[in-house]
């Protein structure tokens, strides 16, 4: 027993290694032989283990998905194969879909403990490979498992019982003790519960995440410390008590199909991510272009006044029952935009949530929203909130980002299962990240060195033929750019959406830069004297010539403040609601100049 406990602690030393590796290879692969004609490419190869699997023998599953470049799908195909690292390989083929990729799923049982490295070879008829390894996989013989619940514990005993509220969704992380590595990270299920498997014989941390208007008070010291036996079930839970001065309400909205003629969806969400019960007035301002058609899920509009659309939310906290994934309010709209707006043009919408007197929190309770009206659109796309100035996307170093993956079944059958698996840019601070809202109930597992699976079980996504509203979902995340990135570094994601056992839907890829948006001098197709600059009460704003379409107002971060459209020379703006600072303007996404409200 000693000497697997002594094992089991090497193995947990490396995975950090591990997880090291697979990042490596998920951004940069191996490049192989190849040609100016062709290429191939191994994206990822990953294992459903990530941190430790037991007891033996155990079956893991693997998946991978790759490009293929230049070849027939008609006619061509991929040679795999794969050395599991215990002496056993297999050798299959895998066609070539009609977007140039390749993608399979694989199981493999290992019938004794040990580390493993499995390694990767894809080859096409002309010989131009790739390959990739991957690894450590750790399957043990000595493992147990953790479970709890957390929960406000409002009778301040220390003990889950009636009364007391779970906090569903929540994060929690499991830390090797001697190094501080975060090891694994999970979220409680919808009743408030985690539960995870651990190496056995290790001196191990598990902590829960601070919960805005609340105090966690048991364990008194904010985590728990162990190292427990082979085989072992052992219960640690977290209990908070509750701020009830004061509370912390939080508005959000996406939406997809802003194209002229075209019937789109919003997707409208709440919530208070604090434990003081409160509810909230929520307010959408839609663009101009675009009008409100229906409600297809979820709660109407208590109020219709042309494009201004109101909610009156029930009493919200974070232990509130979810209607959507992490929103404790949720409405799906229909939207249509009018036939009269221009390609290439943007439309933005505005969402906020009152009160604010008595929020911990002001800055998440209005949000911006802005999206390029398009000829048709890809119901399986990502999108990133500030989209950021330029074709390059520029925002500040500091920037929040929002993404949104949207995904729709476009088959003829209904989809079971649904994930999205998505590689967070290395720029991307993981510990700011916060699941925002969902279409569906989902699990997320962190899959460690930034790959995030937001895994839709038994999802049952009707197919576009059956019922097209119905076909659609989403799921939403916050996140903020590292500390000290150089300027010009690129931001970029894509997200892979599986729906059952199909190839891969492959996203568009996002774009933002990091730079000085609020000093660099930027080039401009319009010419435009501001005035009188700085501002007060008004800002004069005359172009050289006539110019058409949308005039946007933004702050240091890209963040839309409020739009106008103008036709003609000149316009005027009301400078007096904005605070005070320095601001940017745009013509349709061009930067036009900057001015100064004091």
């Amino acid at each position: 027993m000693l000497q697997n406990q002594t094992n089991n602690y090497y193995i947990m030393k490396q995975i950090l290694f591990k997880r090291s590796l697979i990042l490596l290879a998920i951004l940069w692969g191996s490049v192989g032989i190849s040609n100016s004609q062709t290429s191939v490419n191994i994206n990822y190869f990953f294992d459903s283990t990530w941190t430790v699997s037991c007891p033996t023998p155990t079956v893991i599953d693997f998946h991978s998905y790759g490009t293929a470049l230049g070849y027939d799908p008609a006619t061509d195909s991929i040679d795999i194969y794969i050395s599991f690292g215990d002496g056993s390989d297999t050798t299959f083929t895998v066609p070539i879909g009609s977007i140039a990729d390749f993608s399979f799923w694989l199981q493999h049982t290992y019938s004794l403990a040990g580390t493993y490295m499995t390694n990767m070879i894809a080859t096409a008829p002309d010989g131009a490979s790739d390959t990739l390894t991957h690894g450590p996989i750790y399957i043990l013989d000595d493992c147990a498992t953790i479970i709890g619940v957390t929960y406000m514990d409002n009778n301040s005993n220390c003990i889950f019982d009636a009364g007391d509220d779970t906090l569903k969704y929540h994060p929690i992380e499991i830390i090797e003790a001697s190094t501080g590595i975060l090891l694994e990270q999970t979220w409680t299920n919808n009743l408030g519960m985690y539960s995870a498997t651990v190496p056995s014989g290790v001196n191990l941390e598990v902590h829960a995440t601070a919960v805005p208007g609340a105090t966690l008070n048991c364990p008194s010291s904010g985590m728990y410390s162990f190292n427990i036996p082979t085989g072992s079930i052992s219960s640690y839970d977290f209990a908070y008590s509750c701020d009830t001065a004061h509370f912390d309400l939080s508005t959000f909205v996406s939406g997809a199909g802003f194209a002229p003629g075209w019937f789109g969806y919003m997707y409208v969400s709440a919530g208070n991510l604090s434990c003081q019960p409160q509810s909230g007035t929520i307010t959408l301002t839609l663009d101009p272009l675009v009008s409100y058609v229906s409600t297809h899920a979820g709660t109407a509009p208590s109020t219709v006044a042309s494009n201004v659309l109101t909610w009156n939310t029930p009493s919200m906290s974070v232990s509130s029952v979810y209607s959507g994934w992490f929103s404790q309010f949720y409405a799906w709209i229909q939207i249509t935009t009018d036939t009269n707006a221009t390609i290439g043009d943007t439309v933005c919408h505005t969402i906020s949530i009152a009160p604010t007197a008595g929020d911990i929190d002001i800055t998440n309770n209005q949000f911006s929203y802005c999206m390029p009206v398009l000829a048709s659109f890809d119901p399986n796309m990502k999108e990133v909130t500030p989209k950021g100035m330029n074709t390059s996307g520029d925002v500040d170093p500091g920037t929040t980002f929002t993404y949104t993956v949207h995904f729709q079944n476009t088959g003829n059958y209904p989809a079971t299962n649904v994930y999205v698996l998505d590689t967070i840019s290395a720029h991307l601070d993981l510990s700011t990240m916060e699941i925002v809202a969902a279409s569906h109930e989902m699990d997320v597992l962190d899959l460690g060195s930034g790959i995030f699976k937001f895994q839709f079980n038994n999802i049952n996504l009707i197919d576009s033929v059956s019922n097209e509203p119905e076909s659609h979902g989403h799921v939403t995340y916050r996140i903020k750019t590292l500390n000290g990135l150089p300027i010009g570094t690129e931001i970029e994601n894509t997200a892979h959406i599986f729906f059952d056992y199909n190839d891969a839907v492959v996203t568009n890829t996002t774009l933002n830069t990091i730079a000085v948006v609020s000093s660099i001098t930027e080039k401009t197709e319009h010419k435009a004297n501001l005035y009188p600059n700085p501002a007060q009460n008004i800002l004069n704003v005359e172009f050289e010539s006539a110019v058409q379409g949308k005039l946007a107002i933004r702050d240091l971060s890209g963040r839309l403040i409020s739009s106008i459209r103008i036709n003609g020379s000149r316009t005027t703006i009301d400078a007096a609601p904005l605070a005070k600072g320095i601001y940017s303007l745009d013509l349709n996404g061009s930067f036009v100049g900057k001015f100064i409200v004091n």
